[in-house]
């Protein structure tokens, strides 16, 4: 310690601690003027300097303080600070060497028997990168929330431990807060948030979520910003904490296209059909004789940016947007080819579908049905594909748990008279309006476990007239039947 007058002060007699602390530990007299008598080693390397540069005691002034947030240190120091209390203070500060520095000050009034002004400990830090850390921070926020507002996007994320829905809005304040709904997923479903219509599959995917699912999809009719209903998708990802335990899920909600194809004066596209939009998973549209990705809707978002001059070839081969499960993936890449397309195409072929498995955003295999329609665009003459991949998984599962033989029709592909049979026997049984047990004998399925949550309907569709053409092959008109009727399933919905 440098002094200038002989005076005794409690000065800290740990040197060896005060020699190594990277903090600064002073102690300050409240007198006529504030004045440092004691700085520790720690001190002088924050300030650059040395004792010999920096003699005590000294005023404030000499520390470097900036001028307004002296005023305002001393103000507090002046004040008094209550018996076992600490007060706080940030300001700048600059350094010996001309450097600024931000420094958090934390002070205490200490015993001071015997002594005519109070004493005060105080302990400071440089918290520079701290302050600038959180100053970039605050400005990629602003940003971010100025992209946020022109998107399509609407921000949402779920805590784990106490199923807290949040959901964000571009004018959210600046603390990062937005709605908040408790009792995940429940309270969105007894709200009017979700529509009755969707609370089944609402619900599975929420279980799925808080299980700690690691990804998932789904699509919604909720209501909007405005409270009008619309469909929507919802995508999420876990985060997890050191233990690598799910504890948030956050995602995005956007709109869901509206049309099974991108609309265009040549080719105009009706809308996706309402039975398909709960378990839409992708929708593919691609120019086929320019071999172009014209649009990509997959996993719950827009991803035709992010395709953008990527071939339709190169799209079927590129691992992060695949959207097929890796045994069958050969087998589907030729058949999904654009020569093969086109060359079906040149043979007649509009309409077609296939189920395969796929690995979804979470890891999970399941099952899916892609159906795709060729046409020619009438004023470029062009050959376009559209596609639409769509979550089979439910049938598989009642198709495995009714325990039928399933058997087809080796024209159109649908289920013959007994596997439709079994299967709907099956679905009877397991809805919420089970048929009573003396009707059970007239059903040819056992009573099984099955979609509680659910209502089931069941339609017969008579398809009359003539399929052949004068003229036509048997082949032929064959395939045109095949053709109804996978356009007619596919605007009934996979399940």
């Amino acid at each position: 310690m440098n002094t200038r007058e002989t005076r005794s002060f409690p000065i800290p007699q740990s040197g060896m601690l005060l020699e190594n602390m990277e903090d600064g530990v002073c102690i300050l007299e409240a007198a006529q003027t504030i004045r440092v008598v004691y700085a520790s080693p720690g001190f002088y390397r924050m300030l650059e300097t040395d004792p010999s540069a920096l003699p005590l005691p000294c005023g404030l002034k000499e520390l470097g303080i900036q001028p307004d947030a002296e005023e305002e240190y001393e103000r507090i120091i002046r004040a008094g600070i209550p018996q076992k209390q600490t007060s706080k203070h940030l300001h700048r500060l600059r350094t010996r060497k001309g450097n600024w520095l931000w420094r958090h000050v934390r002070i205490a009034e200490i015993a001071s028997a015997g002594e005519s002004c109070p004493l005060f400990l105080e302990i400071s830090r440089d918290v520079s990168e701290s302050v600038h850390n959180r100053l970039q921070l605050q400005e990629n926020a602003e940003r971010f929330q100025i992209a946020f507002g022109q998107s399509r996007f609407r921000l949402w994320d779920v805590t784990l431990p106490d199923r807290v829905f949040h959901a964000f809005s571009a004018d959210l304040p600046s603390d990062g807060s937005g709605s908040r709904i408790p009792d995940f997923p429940e309270a969105l479903l007894s709200e009017g948030v979700v529509h009755p219509d969707s609370a089944g599959p609402f619900r599975r995917f929420a279980a799925a979520l808080l299980d700690g699912k690691s990804a998932g999809t789904g699509n919604f009719i909720m209501k909007d910003q405005e409270g009008v209903y619309n469909w929507f998708a919802l995508s999420y990802r876990q985060i997890h904490d050191q233990d690598g335990k799910p504890v948030k899920a956050v995602g995005i909600q956007e709109r869901l296209p509206a049309v099974s194809g991108m609309f265009s004066f040549g080719l105009p596209r009706r809308p996706i059909p309402e039975a398909l939009r709960h378990s839409l998973i992708a929708r593919l549209h691609a120019d086929l004789t320019a071999d172009t990705v014209e649009e990509l809707w997959m996993d719950g978002s827009d991803q035709t940016a992010r395709v953008n001059g990527l071939s339709y070839s190169s799209l079927l081969k590129k691992k992060d947007i695949s959207l097929f499960h890796q045994a069958d993936e050969k087998q589907l890449l030729e058949r999904l080819s654009r020569d093969s397309l086109l060359g079906a195409f040149a043979e007649g072929s509009c309409w077609s579908c296939e189920d395969y498995e796929r690995v979804d955003s979470g890891g999970n295999i399941s099952w899916v049905t892609v159906t795709l329609n060729l046409a020619r665009d009438p004023v470029s003459g062009s050959v376009h594909l559209f596609a639409c991949f769509c979550s089979a998984q439910k049938r598989h599962e009642w198709e495995a748990l009714s325990g039928a033989v399933i058997c087809r029709d080796s024209v159109t592909g649908l289920y013959d008279a007994r596997t439709f049979r079994t299967i709907s026997g099956y679905l009877l049984l397991s809805g919420p309006d089970r048929i009573v047990p003396d009707q059970a004998d007239r059903c040819p399925a056992a009573a099984f476990p099955g979609d509680t949550d659910s209502m089931h309907a069941l339609a017969l569709i008579h398809l009359g007239g003539r399929f052949f053409h004068d003229g036509e092959t048997e082949s032929e008109g064959c395939r045109r039947i095949r053709f109804t009727a996978v356009a007619l399933a596919f605007a009934l919905g996979p399940d």
